[in-house]
């Protein structure tokens, strides 16, 4: 029977082992997985450690086991590729935004005010080096309804168009003025007065005699409603009683009407003279609208060249009793030029050596005075003050600006005489240049006072 010890005589393992003796351990651990049969281990006799010096061992030994490695190593190649796949997204979009940016360019053009006191000459069919213009008629009309001041008696004829026809020989025959026609219910019509004609005679046609024939006007010999009347055929009495009387006839084209016999209401002088300047104040505010539908695209008018060749005032019934619809209408012509040509002689004229980039804004409201048509040519006297304002080519800022860097935006138009200034927003913000595409590129022209 072994002698019992007390516990102080036991030898107690030290809680810490050599490094050295893990790594060794380890390290051989590792080697003798890659044999293909390990020699078994020897059993050391058990040996009674405290609990927190045994998990710190295992603790070691886990971390530097060649599996735990292992699992280490795969997670930290998955965060790589995970980064660089984030990278790739990122520099991906950062490219796509840069091909789909997008620029607004506000443009303010150079303007500048500009005396003018000079004349121009003008020329009908002007050729090279002279200024020509062209002059564009056109008819404009008003009406209003006006209630009547007096009556007055009315007393119209029929009338309408008929045909005359000569069956009766190959001679042609004249009939005079106010020639009689008798229609099938037995009225009589007459050819105006100065309305002589000479009817054709007969032709041969395949052999066969075809009626000569000739259109005319005939009026009811009477005034009065009883006249009117639909198409109808006609007999000349003149004739009757001759030979002549069967081969001449006419029929009527259109119906006979107008004739009437009543009382119409109409304006007495006053009321004629208060509505025909209400009649041309409309006239002129209208030709105004119509002289705009009238002018070629490039053209404009010269201020003062209207004539206005007035015609007279016309009645007829209103809607209600007692009313009448007065009309008038005028007939207007205009003078017009080229408006760029016309620019660039005013500026020149006023002390511009190059005046092929800039406009007149106010050439509308210039004063001018033409002289009266002579031998082709004519003269117009201008003066006031003539806003001029420099022009670019929209496409031309575009072609400038595209994909220049932001910093010198304002540099690539700065040498340009047509600008004054300019100002760009380019989207997304973190664009460092302009849009390359033309497309892309927005230009916005901005009028500035002077």
């Amino acid at each position: 029977m072994s002698e019992r010890r007390k516990i102080q005589d036991i030898n107690m393992p030290s809680r810490k082992q050599p490094a050295s003796r893990v790594r060794k351990k380890a390290i051989t651990a590792k080697v003798r997985r890659t044999t293909t049969r390990r020699a078994p281990m020897k059993k050391k006799p058990a040996t009674r450690q405290k609990p927190s010096t045994h998990k710190r061992a295992q603790t070691r030994m886990r971390a530097h086991s060649p599996i735990v490695a292992s699992r280490k190593e795969r997670s930290s190649g998955l965060g790589v590729l995970w980064g660089l796949a984030i990278l790739l997204l990122v520099i991906l979009g950062y490219v796509i935004s840069l091909s789909m940016s997008t620029a607004s360019v506000e443009v303010t053009l150079k303007e500048q005010r500009v005396p003018v006191e000079l004349s121009l000459e003008l020329f009908e069919d002007g050729v090279q080096d002279q200024l020509d213009f062209d002059t564009v008629t056109f008819t404009v009309s008003a009406e209003a309804a006006v209630a009547a001041t007096e009556f007055e008696a009315v007393e119209e004829r029929a009338f309408g168009s008929i045909t005359i026809f000569n069956n009766h020989s190959t001679r042609p025959q004249r009939l005079l003025e106010e020639t009689r026609f008798e229609s099938a219910d037995g009225k009589i019509y007459k050819l105006g007065k100065g309305a002589g004609l000479t009817v054709p005679g007969q032709t041969e046609v395949d052999g066969e005699l075809v009626p000569g024939s000739i259109e005319a006007i005939v009026y009811a010999a009477d005034p009065g409603a009883d006249y009117n009347s639909s198409p109808t055929d006609f007999v000349i009495p003149g004739f009757r009683g001759s030979p002549k009387f069967e081969g001449f006839y006419a029929r009527s084209t259109t119906p006979l009407e107008g004739g009437v016999v009543t009382e119409r209401p109409v304006l007495d002088e006053v009321e004629l003279l208060r509505m025909s300047d209400k009649l041309q104040e409309e006239i002129e505010r209208k030709s105004g609208n119509d002289i705009t539908y009238q002018i070629p695209e490039g053209y404009m008018v010269l201020g003062g060249s209207e004539q206005y060749v007035w015609g007279e005032i016309t009645y007829r019934d209103g809607v209600d009793e007692g009313w009448v619809i007065a009309e008038q209408s005028a007939e207007i012509s205009v003078t017009l030029v080229r408006s760029q040509e016309f620019t660039e002689s005013v500026l020149l004229g006023s002390g511009f050596e190059d005046a092929t980039n800039i406009k007149i804004t106010n050439l509308d409201t210039l004063d001018y005075v033409l002289s009266d048509l002579s031998e082709g040519m004519l003269t117009v006297s201008i003066t006031g003050n003539a806003n001029a304002r420099w022009f670019i080519d929209e496409g031309e800022v575009k072609r400038i600006v595209a994909n220049v860097k932001k910093k010198e935006f304002a540099e690539a138009l700065a040498g340009r005489e047509e600008v004054q200034s300019v100002r760009a927003e380019v989207k997304p913000l973190w664009a460092s240049r302009l849009p390359k595409k033309k497309d892309n590129i927005q230009v916005f022209f901005t009028n500035i006072d002077s």
